[in-house]
């Protein structure tokens, strides 16, 4: 490979935002234990050793879930100050997602001005869920209306639902229900035409899409029209979505390929998505660093990509939506 990778699925855990998980008394993160004690320095060994070249780091869940609205606003701030800080002394390894103290809208909206304008981060991370309301909620339309006037890169990462203990069988949050979680989050914005009527954001979503590559073409394109199209009748209007807007809308989102390298999801990915929407993420350091060569090996191995594929997999389309980290020359 040519060129170093970009990780756009890639996770930070500043002092102050462990302090305060600590503080909660989690010890795991979604049933999922917690990293051992992570560094600037770490990150970078993992990426000298796996040729990455830039990560895009982001807070995983829970986010500010745990917190009241004041200590989430000064979480947020806080963590934001400390990714602004890892830029600075590493600007061509380390982009950020911004952190927003939603479901605080006025609160998520100061600090994106100030995250973008101020700290100039690269972009927003969101969950799919804040206290079970789901990205098409119509409460966070201000902040997707702001989000698409600045034509800002969305990643979003899935989050426990709201009853999970009732539905998680037992096991941990990334197993069974971080997959669906992206997608009942993707449906919720076909749902509520936020893709539609915020047609300049680049939503960045995790793991393939979750289901979505699978459930996509057949059953999401013909049961959400079809719903919509009920409750129009109810209400004597006219249907709000086709078929063929909601694959249209689809293959407007960028998939990142974290723990979603094996054929049938690349085959899957191939139906809803071009390579070009195609992103490389490693779920570091949540997912192990013995695990990156045999994600990298996946797409390289991978019959049905072209050697042009697998370059824009890599790192092209990734900096078509991250510019500042282009290599310089």
């Amino acid at each position: 490979m040519k060129n170093k990778i970009i990780d756009v699925h890639s996770h930070y855990l500043p002092k102050a935002y462990v302090d305060a998980m600590k503080s909660t008394g989690a010890v795991a993160v979604d049933g999922v234990p917690m990293p051992e004690e992570w560094t600037v320095e770490k990150h970078l060994e993992m990426m000298e050793k796996n040729n990455v070249g830039s990560c895009v780091l982001s807070i995983t869940s829970p986010g500010p879930k745990y917190w009241s609205n004041e200590e989430a606003i000064r979480l947020s701030r806080t963590i934001n100050d400390f990714g602004a800080q890892v830029i600075a002394e590493h600007p061509q390894q380390f982009g950020v997602d911004a952190l927003l103290p939603l479901p605080d809208v006025d609160a998520a909206l100061k600090e994106l001005e100030y995250a973008l304008d101020v700290l100039k981060l690269d972009g927003v991370g969101l969950s799919t869920n804040y206290d079970g309301a789901y990205l098409g909620h119509p409460k966070f339309r201000p902040v997707f209306e702001e989000l698409n006037r600045r034509k800002a890169v969305v990643f979003v990462h899935p989050v426990e639902p709201s009853n999970f203990e009732q539905i998680g069988l037992g096991f941990p949050a990334p197993m069974l229900e971080y997959p669906f979680e992206t997608t009942r989050m993707i449906t919720s914005l076909l749902r509520k035409n936020v893709i539609k009527d915020f047609p300049d954001i680049r939503f960045i979503t995790t793991h393939g899409g979750g289901a979505v590559p699978f459930l996509g073409p057949e059953r999401m394109s013909i049961l959400i029209p079809m719903t919509l199209a009920m409750e129009a009748k109810k209400k004597g209007e006219h249907p709000s979505l086709s078929p063929k807007d909601v694959l249209s809308q689809i293959k407007t989102l960028y998939f990142d390929v974290a723990a979603a390298t094996i054929p049938p999801y690349f085959l899957a990915l191939k139906q809803v998505a071009s390579t070009s929407q195609l992103l490389t993420g490693f779920d570091f350091p949540f997912m192990p660093a013995q695990s990156i060569p045999h994600a990298i090996d996946a797409v390289e191995s991978y019959d049905e990509f072209s050697k042009g594929d697998k370059e824009d997999i890599f790192s092209k389309n990734a900096l078509s939506l991250y510019p500042r980290l282009a290599p310089k020359v």
